[in-house]
């Protein structure tokens, strides 16, 4: 990503050790602030362009479900390991199974709101690929979020997530989210890319304390019906 954006989170990826009280948000801004000596604008969005932002992210709300194959990397304390995913994505459910070298390396699916992997994997892990693909895919996904434009930027933000979105483009650059365990999952788009007729990130990077997970989309397909 590209150093002069303007980032969300803090360069840490730490666990939060912030009051549950405490709003993300503020948690964000602050950092942004001792990072670019607060001289970041903020603005209200005039009415029309809100509203046409509120109508793009609620045309995107129907979106049901999402499929996707891609290159991953994980990497753990610096460790790469390369292998192929396919994704199988809806607000309820998560089907991810992993290849290495053509060998089914992983198969991670929520059964009655349970994750279950096989083989089994740490948490740390589990969070960052299901709550940090399911939060990066769909990025719209989120309940009573307030908008508002810092330094040309589009922030939509509730008590749990802010994405930071492109202005012109309405896609997504960076998202910070606050998982159950209170750990910050960051994220961080690639370019946006036509798949078909679906614009999307051509790819992100997700990362959660020590470990991060980098994916390239080769191919997505939505179902919004």
């Amino acid at each position: 990503m590209n150093s002069s954006r303007q980032s969300l989170v803090s360069s840490k990826p730490e666990k939060s050790d912030f009051p549950a009280c405490s709003s993300l948000l503020i948690v964000l801004i602050a950092l942004t602030c001792l990072s670019a000596s607060c001289s970041v604008k903020r603005v209200e969005i005039p009415p029309h362009e809100e509203a046409n932002l509120r109508e793009e992210i609620a045309r995107k709300g129907k979106i049901k479900s999402i499929e996707s194959v891609f290159s991953i990397e994980f990497r753990k304390n610096g460790s790469p390991e390369d292998g192929d995913a396919v994704l199988r994505l809806s607000p309820d459910n998560f089907d991810l199974q992993v290849y290495s070298h053509g060998l089914l390396a992983a198969d991670i699916r929520t059964i009655n709101n349970e994750i279950k992997s096989i083989p089994p994997l740490s948490r740390i892990v589990l969070r960052m690929l299901v709550d940090g693909l399911r939060s990066s895919f769909f990025w719209w996904s989120m309940e009573e979020y307030n908008a508002r434009d810092e330094g040309g930027k589009y922030i939509i933000s509730n008590s749990a997530r802010t994405v930071l979105l492109n202005r012109k483009t309405l896609m997504p650059e960076e998202q910070a989210v606050e998982v159950e365990e209170r750990w910050l999952i960051k994220v961080f788009y690639d370019e946006p890319k036509l798949f078909g007729n679906v614009m999307f990130p051509s790819g992100m990077r997700i990362e959660l304390a020590n470990q991060s997970v980098k994916l390239k989309i080769e191919t997505l397909s939505i179902t919004d019906y």
